[in-house]
């Protein structure tokens, strides 16, 4: 070796710093020296630290995966199945079977290099595309059940005969469609599908006789007291009607029977006043007045008819309207008629009072003198001259 510079005398690795490039330089009598960083190292002329290509190495160092050098070093680029290990310099295999949650439901998982297999137990198979144990449909051959509904269930099926109201087709119970053929109610009901069955829903009056039976006529009268307590339930085909009582009317629905108000009519208690009772009415007359049999007027009481001489003792007796009246004597022209009652006298009976020019006209309680042409009667007499 030379010898060192002197302090005169700047050695190359001042003279020229980053003669070695990743590496450090050192000062050597007439020369340098490189002492390159990890990952690099002095080039065939030995005058700088070039970097050195992991990659060309003998086992490559990523197996099975693919080396990428980098200045310095390298990196592995894993494919799947398995992950760098921390420094990134080699992969290792994944072990999926211990992941969370396990990859093969219903089955067991076997790991391998880069992957993992499911060992389905029996009524399940791998998933081409995950390899999980997915159930196998039995019920896609139909030879599965002959005869029957084939049900799967996870990892086996199930052979079960139709209930009634469903029918095999194509390996699967379906309904019926009981509705589709003919008119199961009736004429006075609607059919309604319902799964494995129907129902009927009924009009108005009527009802289902039981199940997938038609619909039949509501005995009403027999159910409830309808028209009670003022009327005789009548049953009709689809409802019923209700025969009232005098007194009574049907209500505008026709299922009760209700009082009839007679004091709205115009025809009843007339002379009186009309009081309104449950089934009927009243007919409250004045004093002297009784309800006549008709109801439709008040009627003057005859006292002296039906009490007789009660009333008056020896006088007689005078009914007036609404009440009576005792007279001692007749008024003039009148006499006893031997009954106690005032008869009229007919003074024209003789034939003399008025005279042979006048006509007698009686009249009540007296007498009036009708005189011929040429005659008249003076103030104070009653023949015509």
């Amino acid at each position: 070796l030379g010898p060192l510079p002197t302090p005169e005398e700047p050695d190359l690795c001042s003279r020229t710093p980053g003669v070695c490039g990743p590496g450090r330089c050192v000062p050597l009598r007439g020369g340098y020296s490189c002492l390159c960083h990890p990952g690099f190292w002095l080039s065939t002329q030995g005058t700088h630290c070039v970097d050195i290509d992991e990659c060309r190495r003998s086992p490559p160092p990523c197996t099975p995966g693919r080396c990428q050098n980098t200045p310095g070093g390298y990196r592995c680029l894993c494919p799947p199945g398995y992950h760098p290990d921390p420094p990134g310099t080699s992969c290792q295999d994944e072990d999926e079977c211990a992941q969370e949650p396990p990859p093969c439901t219903h089955g067991r998982c076997e790991n391998t290099p880069g992957g993992f297999r499911c060992l389905c137990p029996p009524g399940y198979q791998g998933d081409a595309a995950d390899g999980a144990c997915q159930d196998i449909d039995e019920c896609e051959n139909p030879l599965s059940c002959p005869g029957q509904e084939c049900v799967n269930t996870p990892g086996s099926f199930q052979c079960r005969p139709c209930h009634h109201g469903y029918r095999l087709y194509r390996g699967r119970c379906t309904d019926v469609d009981e509705c589709s053929g003919g008119s199961p109610c009736g004429p006075h009901g609607r059919c309604v599908n319902t799964d494995g069955s129907f129902g009927c829903e009924c009009q108005r009056g009527y009802r289902a006789a039981g199940d997938g039976a038609p619909c039949v006529d509501v005995n009403e009268c027999l159910e409830g007291d309808f028209c009670f307590p003022h009327g005789e339930c009548l049953n009709s085909e689809g409802s019923y009607s209700c025969l009232c009582a005098q007194g009574y009317a049907s209500t505008p629905r026709g299922d009760a029977c209700h009082d009839v108000d007679e004091c709205q009519r115009g025809d009843v208690c007339a002379g009186g006043r009309c009081v309104n009772t449950d089934g009927s009415f009243e007919c409250h007359c004045p004093a002297g007045y009784r309800t006549h049999p008709d109801r439709a007027r008040c009627q003057d009481v005859d006292e002296c008819q039906e009490y007789g001489a009660s009333l008056c003792g020896a006088q007689r007796c005078h009914n007036i309207p609404g009440s009576y009246r005792c007279l001692s004597q007749c008024q003039p022209g009148y006499r006893d008629g031997g009954t106690g009652e005032c008869q009229d006298i007919d003074e024209c009976s003789n034939g003399t009072l008025c005279g042979p020019h006048a006509t007698c006209h009686n009249l009540p309680g007296s007498f009036q003198c009708a005189c011929d042409p040429g005659y008249e009667t003076p103030p104070q007499g009653h023949h015509c001259q």
